[in-house]
């Protein structure tokens, strides 16, 4: 089942040269076609993206497990993703701003108004610190928002998706290899670290041609192929 919503506009993440430019339910869509198509890996990479635009889209969440299960892959979990997953990281940051920012406004009017003055007026400072508290937790909630935003760390993300087999693909079935190695070095004579499976998530630390040096979810970092990655937010 195709899914659709009411989204007017695509959106686009600049990134350098990089752009994630699509709907969630385009690549939710996408997703589905690879699945049925027999691509797991390829579905699991749309599925993060469609997640990377809208982590709050369910349907995108259930089907990426679904998807990393049969791959036998582990469900990535962080409090951030966790956080993003049940409230829209954009929504979070409005509301923090808006108390921030609101409340800043009134801890001056406070201040020059209450505090300032030098009357016999009795001060009121617990108004005050009372304001001060709710200023610094708005600016504190806007900034959570923008910590558990997925946009900010895709940039960074790769999915691991080598190439399928040249005769599978002619028979239109994609059949790609299960693992790939993880080098000491740049070159192919080096030493296997690790067989990362396909369709794993890495962090890309930095790229040199055609060799990329990661970092797995373990930690264990280590250089691998640049063609058998895939960028979460997609080079135009």
């Amino acid at each position: 089942m195709l899914f659709t919503s009411n989204h007017a506009e695509a959106f686009q993440i600049p990134s350098g040269k990089s752009a994630l430019t699509a709907s969630p339910e385009k690549y939710y869509n996408e997703a589905l076609a690879e699945k049925d198509a027999g691509d797991l890996p390829a579905a699991s990479l749309a599925l993060r993206r469609a997640l990377v635009l809208d982590p709050t889209l369910a349907v995108a969440q259930q089907e990426l497990q679904k998807v990393l299960s049969k791959m036998e892959l582990p469900m990535e979990s962080s409090w951030q993703q966790k956080l993003a997953s049940r409230y829209a990281p954009e929504k979070i940051t409005f509301v923090g701003t808006v108390i921030g920012w609101s409340t800043t406004v009134a801890l001056i009017v406070i201040f020059f108004l209450q505090i300032l003055p030098s009357t016999k007026k009795p001060k009121r400072w617990r108004l005050f610190f009372l304001v001060l508290f709710f200023c610094l937790v708005g600016h504190a909630i806007s900034v959570l928002g923008v910590i558990i935003d997925p946009r900010l760390h895709a940039r960074y993300e790769v999915v691991l998706l080598p190439k399928p087999d040249s005769k599978a693909a002619l028979e239109h079935q994609p059949d790609r290899p299960a693992t790939t190695p993880l080098r000491a070095t740049p070159a192919d004579a080096a030493s296997v670290l690790a067989q990362l499976p396909t369709g794993s998530c890495l962090i890309l630390l930095s790229q040199h041609g055609v060799w990329s040096y990661v970092r797995t979810a373990t930690g264990q970092e280590g250089w691998i192929a640049s063609g058998s990655l895939e960028f979460l937010i997609p080079k135009n």
